[in-house]
C-alpha cells in the first residue's frame, strides 16, 4: 500500500511497552496476494492478520514465507452474493449508464489484455471455489475476531460489495479502512 512506511517509532515504542501484546493489532486483507504489506510487520509477533484472495498459489506462497504465526492467508473470493439486493440494484443501476471507461478501446488496453491472457495461458491458475464466497462479516464471527482496526479491500473490481459485507464491521468497532491503492 503506497504511502504507509516501515518506519514507525511510536509504533515501536507502544510493541516494546507491551500495548500490542495485551491488546494486538487486527488486520483483515482482502485482495492478499503477494502477501500483507511490509508496513504491516512494524507490529511484530502482536500483528493478527488474516488475508483473503482466491489465487490459491499466491496464498500458499505467502504463508510459506510468513514469519509470524497469527499472520494467516486464505484461498477464498469475499463479497456479496450475486442473489444479494445491494449487488442486484448496483448491477441494475449500471446498465442505465453508458459504458465511459476507454480502455478496452485504446492500444495500451488491449496490449495489456493480450499480455494477461498470454500469461494465463502461459501458467494457468488454481482459483479458490466461487462457492466460498465469504463476507467481511462473517470472516471476523467465524475466526473469533472482537475487533478489526484496519480492513485493506483491492479486489480489481467489486470493492464496493466487499465493503458493503463488512457492514457490523465498519458500524461497531473502530476500524480504519483502505478500499482502493
Amino acid at each position: 500500500m503506497e504511502g504507509l512506511t516501515t518506519h514507525a517509532p511510536m509504533t515501536e515504542q507502544l510493541r516494546a511497552r507491551g500495548v500490542f501484546d495485551r491488546h494486538p493489532f487486527v488486520l483483515v486483507d482482502v485482495g492478499c496476494a503477494g502477501g500483507i504489506d511490509a508496513a504491516w510487520r512494524a507490529f511484530g509477533p502482536s500483528l493478527v492478520a488474516h488475508g483473503y484472495d482466491p489465487d490459491i498459489a499466491a496464498c500458499e506462497e505467502a504463508q510459506g514465507r510468513e514469519p509470524y504465526t497469527n499472520v494467516r492467508y486464505h484461498a477464498a473470493f469475499v463479497g456479496l452474493p450475486e442473489t444479494n439486493a445491494f449487488v442486484q440494484r448496483r448491477r441494475a443501476e449500471a446498465e442505465r449508464w453508458p459504458d465511459t471507461n476507454i480502455w478496452g478501446r485504446i492500444t495500451a488496453g488491449d496490449l495489456a489484455r493480450r499480455a494477461q491472457e498470454e500469461t494465463a495461458a502461459a501458467t494457468p491458475q488454481r482459483m479458490a471455489d466461487p462457492g466460498t464466497l465469504l463476507g467481511v462479516d462473517a470472516i471476523v464471527r467465524g475466526e473469533g475476531l472482537e475487533s478489526v482496526d484496519f480492513l485493506k479491500v483491492d479486489v480489481d473490481g467489486p470493492d464496493v460489495e466487499v465493503l458493503e459485507s463488512a457492514r457490523e464491521v465498519l458500524t461497531r468497532t473502530a476500524c480504519w479502512g483502505s478500499g482502493w491503492r
